[in-house]
């Protein structure tokens, strides 16, 4: 038989001291739908003036109390932006957040973003919703409109904030990976139409659903209850000192993550190679912006048959992942023949040894190879013009995170163009093409 799931938000609410009526309000307010399903509402409740206030009559309220509907799972939607804060200081948020209860004016805006204000935890939510009702619970909406490895983040700790509040006593029925095809205008909440499209389990940007990295967390998850990626426990954004923009007197600006140098780290490292301008800086760039842990290494000149520079690189620095950005000259050059030979020689030694040390690969050049632009040009793909480093950087960690533990090839090139092969469809000669994005893992 059919079960009723009622789904809430559940977010608290924190304020400066002017406003603890208010706050208190809201975070009493938060319960209201529920409490009258479960027949809670009656003169004792704290919101039974506010309802009479609102146009509702005694006997309308008293009703729920009489016929009571408890909903079988009580779903939170949990969002990073869910704890509100409010402040009395209009001055110090924008006119977006400024608004009021009719007697005083206030900003209302993500508690995340504010400095020093505690928010609540979604483990702590979860038992204080337990504890009120004794009903089984569910994580209705676990997404996060970020970057590939902030959703995975996001999800490993909304999975491990469930596993928590089960440890404590809590039924926890579900965790949903909500936007299972991605949400549409979902930065505004649908209340106009931004063309922004945010990808989820699966991404639609070109009508065909592909698969991310999120499936194979969602599909580890329910088999395994667990996941592992180098990325999913480093601090998402969330957690990062980054994220404050409020403080007591100024708005502060966004600040990169920390780059990682000097000693080896446990941690995992994206390593890029050979870092020339444009590209390798952007990489950088959005690597430390997205708090992916990086160190850049330049390799050095060395005789074709010399592996030794590149075998202890990779035993000191034991990335997850590697980035080779071949060197071209001001504005994409294509270099002279002996440089076009170093980096065939190269490129041809990561290849060997990260396929020997089960290590992703990714190559990031001008082109694609002939083969693949022919194939292209078969099908009338439309002239791309070329994209911003910025632009080409985040998408090729997407690329990298998306696919990076499958047996594939895949290749982009500077337009945003790419594709993808099984490596054992590639020829050899072609996989170690310097002219190509290549992710390589056997």
């Amino acid at each position: 038989s059919a079960q009723l799931v009622q789904t809430e938000d559940m977010g608290k609410a924190t304020c400066t001291p002017a406003l603890l009526r208010q706050a208190a309000f809201e975070n009493d307010r938060r319960w209201l739908s529920l409490d009258l399903l479960f027949g809670m509402v009656d003169r004792p409740h704290p919101l039974w003036d506010y309802l009479l206030s609102s146009g509702i009559t005694e006997k309308e309220i008293l009703w729920f109390a009489e016929h009571p509907c408890p909903p079988d799972i009580i779903g939170i939607n949990h969002y990073v932006t869910s704890n509100r804060h409010l402040d009395h200081r209009l001055e110090l948020f924008p006119p977006s957040s400024h608004g009021g209860n009719g007697i005083e004016l206030y900003a209302d805006t993500e508690s995340i973003r504010v400095d020093g204000q505690p928010t609540a935890k979604l483990d702590s939510i979860l038992i204080e919703a337990w504890n009120r009702y004794g009903t089984p619970l569910a994580i209705t909406e676990c997404h996060l409109g970020c970057t590939r490895e902030e959703q995975m983040r996001w999800l490993m700790h909304t999975w491990r904030m469930a596993q928590k509040a089960a440890g404590a006593g809590a039924d926890i029925r579900a965790v949903t990976a909500w936007g299972l095809l991605g949400l549409h205008n979902w930065s505004t909440l649908l209340a106009g139409n931004d063309q922004q499209y945010e990808p989820g389990v699966f991404c639609l940007r070109d009508n065909h659903p592909q698969p991310t990295a999120l499936a194979r967390q969602v599909k580890s998850l329910a088999l395994k209850g667990d996941y592992t990626h180098p990325l999913v426990n480093q601090a998402g954004w969330w957690e990062r000192s980054n994220r404050i923009i409020y403080t007591d007197t100024v708005k502060s600006e966004e600040e990169p993550g920390e780059e990682v140098t000097g000693e080896p780290s446990e941690e995992p490292i994206c390593l890029i190679c050979d870092p020339e301008e444009p590209f390798a800086a952007a990489l950088r760039t959005a690597s430390k912006t997205r708090g992916i842990p990086i160190c850049v290494v330049r390799i050095p000149d060395s005789p074709p048959d010399n592996r030794t520079e590149i075998e202890k690189m990779i035993a000191t620095k034991n990335p997850w992942a590697m980035i080779y950005v071949t060197p071209f000259g001001s504005g994409g050059a294509w270099p002279d023949r002996t440089e076009t030979s170093r980096n065939q020689t190269i490129a041809d030694q990561l290849t060997s040894e990260c396929r020997e040390r089960d290590i992703p690969l990714l190559i990031l050049a001008e082109a694609l190879p002939s083969r693949a632009l022919s194939r292209m040009n078969q099908h009338r793909e439309p002239h791309k013009a070329r994209k911003e480093p910025n632009e080409i950087a985040h998408s090729a960690l997407d690329f990298l995170i998306d696919e990076g533990v499958d047996d594939s090839i895949l290749n982009m090139d500077y337009h945003g163009r790419r594709e993808v092969h099984h490596s054992y469809n590639l020829p050899s000669n072609e996989c170690r093409s310097p002219q190509l994005i290549s992710l390589i893992k056997d």
